[in-house]
């Protein structure tokens, strides 16, 4: 299943139906470490999951949404159920197991709760 590129004029179609997870990145971070190992969490839970949408979004290029959605810093992941955000991760905290397990735990079955931070 491929990833579907986002942009400041496709982004709110394409958050809109079912269950969506965006990834942010920076083309100046691509190659660093964080990036890497949120691509790799990213790709694992592509594996997992039929269930869910997965976009990507360059963080340098589609300022007009980044602006909006206030993205301070990548990578970041945004999960989307029906057009609203209910969860939020900025940089890695962690290991990959540990992420992915936390994440696990969230999506399992589309039961997410409303993000409060």
């Amino acid at each position: 299943m491929s990833m579907t590129t986002l942009t400041d004029a496709n982004f709110k179609d394409e958050i809109d139906d079912g269950l969506v997870l965006v990834q942010l990145w920076a083309s100046r971070f691509h190659r660093g470490p964080a990036c890497k190992l949120v691509e790799e969490i990213v790709n694992e839970l592509r594996r997992k999951y039929r269930n869910i949408k997965f976009c990507i979004m360059n963080a340098d290029t589609e300022l007009k949404t980044v602006e909006r959605l206030r993205i301070m810093s990548v990578p970041t992941l945004l999960f989307y159920k029906d057009g609203i955000q209910v969860d939020k991760s900025t940089g890695t905290k962690g290991d990959l197991k540990a992420i992915d397990e936390d994440w696990t735990r969230r999506l399992i079955n589309g039961k997410v709760k409303r993000f409060t931070e």
